[in-house]
């Protein structure tokens, strides 16, 4: 049976500072590069589903083909992300960090899957979780010639506070380990449920078939803690969107600016990604994680 995990939180990130506390935890297991093998076409999982479209600009900036949420009180323009990012790839090995710092978190697959599934949102079975995701975008930036270290340690797994702290702990010491390393992806999911409290799912049509829609959460200095990084972490994400939409107009949702960092002020290509819902399936959002690690090769040969 696949071990299952239940937690009454059942959020994306959050947004207070102190689940950014500078003092590191212990971390946990070393990571490893090794990809998961394949897994069965996608069925319909019977959850439902919609896709989110930006209808009233009002409240976004716009950026492009991209909306953005500024959730702080920095005032921005369409001309401040306009710039161009600081993000690069290095000429070392590797490249890119894939890490979950909250790793347990889990999709939902259809019946006769093949997973023991009990309808909670957590699970350590990477089959069904966001590591399967950084496995995904590891295997597609590798085949286009980006070095990936994917850490697939679940910091939130058996304890859930402090996970930022111990994820942070473990991305420093990859920098020091791996100082050729410049671009880093916290890979999560969303979770939506509807005024009936249940699950939705996030869908976007995509190379044939049901990808899961993306986001992306920047955070910043508003809660207080040092992050210079953050106006370039921006940039770099609404040039990635812009990517994207070009491509595939409705798989990002607007990208949200939030006050908490997020441990984002490691580089200025550091950017958290959220891989459709906890309603998706786990082939929903897979197609979505390998669009997005192709389109994010596309952009950085560019610099």
């Amino acid at each position: 049976r696949a071990p299952l995990l239940r937690a009454a939180w059942d959020g994306s990130v959050p947004t207070e500072a102190a689940a950014e506390a500078e003092a590191p935890e212990e971390t946990s297991a070393p990571p490893t590069e090794t990809p998961q093998d394949a897994v069965p076409v996608a069925q319909d999982n019977g959850v439902r589903a919609k896709t989110i479209v930006v209808t009233d600009p009002s409240d976004y900036l716009s950026v492009g083909r991209v909306f953005v949420k500024n959730g702080t009180e920095r005032a921005l323009t369409a001309q401040d992300l306009s710039a161009p990012f600081a993000a690069k790839l290095s000429d070392g090995a590797p490249q890119v960090l894939i890490l979950h710092t909250h790793g347990s978190e889990a999709y939902t697959p259809a019946d006769g899957a093949g997973v023991v599934w009990s309808g909670e949102s957590r699970s350590t079975d990477p089959r069904v979780g966001v590591v399967r995701m950084g496995d995904a975008m590891a295997e597609e930036l590798g085949a286009l010639g980006v070095s990936v270290l994917h850490d697939r340690t679940l910091y939130d797994y058996p304890q859930y506070a402090g996970s930022y702290d111990r994820s942070l702990a473990a991305i420093e010491k990859h920098f020091a380990d791996y100082p050729s390393l410049s671009i880093v992806l916290d890979v999560h999911r969303d979770a939506l449920t509807g005024a009936d409290g249940e699950p939705i799912k996030l869908v976007s049509p995509a190379d044939g078939g049901a990808a899961a829609q993306l986001a992306f959460v920047v955070g910043s200095d508003g809660s207080g803690l040092p992050h210079p990084n953050w106006l370039e972490n921006l940039r770099f994400a609404a040039a990635l969107g812009n990517r994207i939409a070009a491509d595939y107009p409705t798989l990002l949702r607007p990208i949200t600016l939030r006050s908490s960092r997020y441990n984002q002020h490691v580089s200025p290509g550091a950017l958290l990604v959220e891989v459709g819902t906890a309603g998706n399936s786990p082939e929903e959002a897979e197609r979505a994680a390998r669009i997005f690690a192709r389109e994010l090769a596309a952009l950085l040969s560019e610099q």
